[in-house]
């Protein structure tokens, strides 16, 4: 279970950075406008990471009635009807608890590492525009 775990976190950090770097890239220029205004680095990062963790919330919230639909309403009754022996669904709190904490985690540090890279520049760095579109070619290439 440990190294189930942990090679899913892998690859979890790998797609959560990757998507929030997609993301807080795209931001370049507003990041080095906020620079530029006097925010400082935490307060930059403060809010991406209230961003990441609203979306992690809706995505929690979102993802436990889907999640108990699909395996109830559906999964369940399919598999039901193929197999003799009938297969219940045992909601447990703590595991759902474990997952969106794992979750959270995951896109908390993929969030910051991202917001890191982009704050080490300076502000007139980021308010460049052919900074961003070298950026944005670097990240479409690979």
């Amino acid at each position: 279970m440990v190294v189930f775990l942990r090679s899913i976190s892998r690859v979890g950090l790998f797609v959560c950075y990757s998507a929030m770097s997609r993301i807080v890239y795209k931001q370049t220029v507003l990041i080095g406008t906020k620079k530029a205004m006097g925010f400082t680095r935490s307060e930059i990062t403060n809010l991406f990471a209230l961003y990441a963790a609203s979306a992690v919330a809706i995505g929690v919230l979102l993802a436990i009635p889907v999640s108990i639909l699909a395996v109830e309403a559906i999964s369940l009754r399919a598999l039901n009807s193929y197999f003799v022996v009938s297969a219940g669904f045992n909601f447990v709190l703590r595991d759902l608890i474990l997952l969106a904490l794992l979750e959270a985690a995951l896109i908390m540090v993929s969030t910051w590492l991202a917001v890191h890279d982009v704050l080490a520049r300076q502000a007139v760095e980021l308010l460049a525009v052919s900074v961003v579109y070298q950026w944005a070619r670097a990240y479409a290439e690979g």
